[in-house]
C-alpha cells in the first residue's frame, strides 16, 4: 500500500494518489485532505493522523454558479466582445478531474447567435465552449473538455453575441462537473 503522488493544497492539506482502499488501510494526512484511489474514487480525510476515517466525496459537481442581475434571474450580454460574467478558482485535475460542463442558456432576438465559454485565464486556454441560435432556454452540455490544467488556475465564464443586432446572450447557470 503506497502513496503514488501528492499535491499540496496549502494550509497542510494534500491531495494524495493512493493505490489502496482508505477505508481498510490507514493513511496519514491532515483532516480535509483528499485521497484519490486506483478507481478514481475521491475520499475526504475526516481526522488528523494515520487512520481509515474517510468519507466518499461526490465529485460530480466541482462548481455550480447561478447568475442574476438586479431584477432578472440571468446575466445578459449584448457585446460582440467576450465579456466575463463570473470566475472561480479551479484546483487542478490532480484534485478534481473535469469531465463535462452543463448549463442553462438562452438568448433574445430572432437573428444571430450567442456564444459562451469557460476560459482558463491563468494558462490562456479555452476549457469548454458553446454556440447557439435558439431563443428558448436550453440545457447545454459539453463533454469535449480540453486543456484542463493539472495545477491551480482561474477559470472565467465568458459570453458574447456573434452579430451586431438587438439580440442578447443569457446565461442562467453553469455547473463544472
Amino acid at each position: 500500500m503506497a502513496i503514488l503522488g501528492s499535491t499540496d493544497l496549502g494550509d497542510g492539506l494534500l491531495t494524495l494518489q493512493i493505490d489502496h482502499d482508505p477505508t481498510s488501510t490507514s493513511t496519514d494526512a491532515r483532516a480535509g485532505s483528499i485521497f484519490i484511489d486506483a478507481n478514481n474514487n475521491q475520499w475526504r480525510k475526516l481526522d488528523d493522523g494515520s487512520s481509515t476515517n474517510v468519507r466518499l466525496v461526490d465529485p460530480s459537481i466541482y462548481a455550480s454558479l447561478i447568475f442574476a442581475q438586479a431584477t432578472i434571474p440571468y446575466v445578459e450580454v449584448n457585446s460582440t466582445d467576450w465579456t466575463t460574467i463570473g470566475a472561480f478558482v479551479y484546483l487542478g485535475s490532480s484534485c478534481f478531474p473535469l469531465t463535462k460542463v452543463k448549463g442553462i442558456v438562452s438568448r433574445s432576438g430572432a437573428v444571430g447567435s450567442s456564444r459562451m465559454r469557460i476560459r482558463d485565464i491563468t494558462n490562456n486556454n479555452t476549457i469548454a465552449a458553446k454556440s447557439w441560435s435558439e431563443e428558448a432556454q436550453q440545457i447545454w452540455e459539453d463533454t469535449s473538455i480540453s486543456d484542463v490544467p493539472s495545477g491551480e488556475a482561474i477559470f472565467e465564464i465568458q459570453a458574447r453575441i456573434n452579430d451586431v443586432d438587438d439580440s442578447k446572450t443569457r446565461i442562467w447557470s453553469i455547473m463544472v462537473i
